[in-house]
């Protein structure tokens, strides 16, 4: 028999600056459109290439759009 006990609360996940939850957002977007399985091989090149537009494309829009990060 289960008891009625409730569970721990969960913990808030730790937020993202800025910078890296446009970096994360972009990367996402480009897996979902466009990219295949074969993104992500197994050396790792294409993969540190999608991380690395990601960050590029987070810091030219906080320069341009004048956010702070």
């Amino acid at each position: 028999m289960a008891t009625n006990t409730p569970k721990a609360p969960r913990k808030t996940p730790q937020r993202l600056s800025l910078a890296a939850q446009l970096a994360h957002e972009h990367s996402m977007a480009v897996l979902q459109s466009t990219a295949t399985i074969e993104i992500l091989e197994e050396d790792g090149k294409r993969t540190d290439r999608l991380i690395y537009v990601g960050k590029e494309y987070a810091s030219k829009f906080i320069a341009a759009h004048g956010v702070s990060a």
